[in-house]
């Protein structure tokens, strides 16, 4: 694999950028979690070579958030477990909010070389609707949180056009198949339940869109790189943007959400989170 596509290692340099974000949380008392996303599987197009690297960095950080006593969940960080699709969720909050975990490349992989959905897959896609109406019914807020986005603007888009790269790098690109037929599956099941969140990264952007389907969509792909787009670009995907959208260019930053009652607030941290912004304020009826 090209060096630009390697995942944690336990080598100086990944556990150096591993702990880098550990350390994030040194201070920090209350609950964190960790999903996999497509480096952390080393790009693996096979599920058994890229377990191997998964479960290797799964440990190494579920051993060292175990000795950070402020945590409240050390034994339960890493979501999905083993390298399974999820969804795994926990309830927050006296049961108000419900974080909902999906490992969105285990998804994508299997369809790298396959051209249907295997029965495991189309349980998952029921068991996700499951676990949402469930909450759903009880008036929780819910996130579902991911690593690939499935509503996005910007270059991810373009991975295609470069026959040059391999399936498993193309396979970032929300136009291949197993990624497109996976934005559909889950976008039906999030069109049930208006007002939810999906919040993820992947693309090294800051976006927000609201949907008229009242769908919250976040990506908070800008923590440590961001992609330097020229101002043609930017100007290029930015001028069609309607009020309840928003894209944010070459600049670190991430989201927060606050659940008040009914109300909801999506606030934006930039210019690597020294500034701050209202992006949203929503209440569900």
């Amino acid at each position: 694999i090209p060096a630009g596509f390697k995942g944690f290692d336990s080598s100086r340099v990944t556990i150096k950028k591993v702990r880098s974000q550990l350390s994030i949380l040194d201070n920090y008392k209350g609950y964190a979690y960790f999903i996999p996303g497509n480096h952390d599987w080393w790009n693996r197009p096979t599920y058994e070579k890229g377990k191997r690297k998964l479960a290797m960095e799964e440990s190494f950080i579920e051993e060292n958030l175990k000795k950070n006593t402020n945590i409240a969940n050390p034994d339960n960080v890493f979501l999905p477990k083993n390298g399974n699709y999820g969804p795994e969720f926990v309830d927050l909050n006296h049961q108000t909010i419900r974080i909902i975990f999906i490992d969105t490349y285990r998804i994508i992989q299997t369809g790298i070389k396959k051209n249907k959905i295997p029965e495991e897959e189309k349980l998952f896609y029921n068991r996700l609707d499951s676990v949402i109406k469930d909450g759903y019914t009880l008036k929780e807020k819910i996130v579902v949180v991911a690593h690939h986005p499935v509503h996005v603007a910007g270059p991810y888009n373009n991975l295609l056009k470069h026959p040059y790269l391999f399936a498993r790098i193309k396979a970032s690109s929300p136009d291949f198949p197993s990624y497109k037929m996976m934005i559909s599956n889950i976008n039906s099941i999030l069109y049930r339940y208006p007002g939810i969140y999906y919040a993820s990264g992947h693309a090294h952007t800051l976006q927000y869109f609201f949907t008229k389907d009242s769908i919250h969509y976040i990506i908070s792909g800008a923590g440590s790189k961001e992609k330097m787009l020229s101002e043609k670009d930017i100007k290029k995907y930015n001028q069609s943007l309607s009020p309840n959208e928003y894209l944010l260019w070459n600049s670190g930053g991430f989201f927060e959400i606050e659940f008040q009652g009914k109300a909801s607030k999506t606030l934006l941290y930039y210019d690597n989170g020294s500034k701050k912004c209202l992006i949203h304020d929503y209440t569900n009826q």
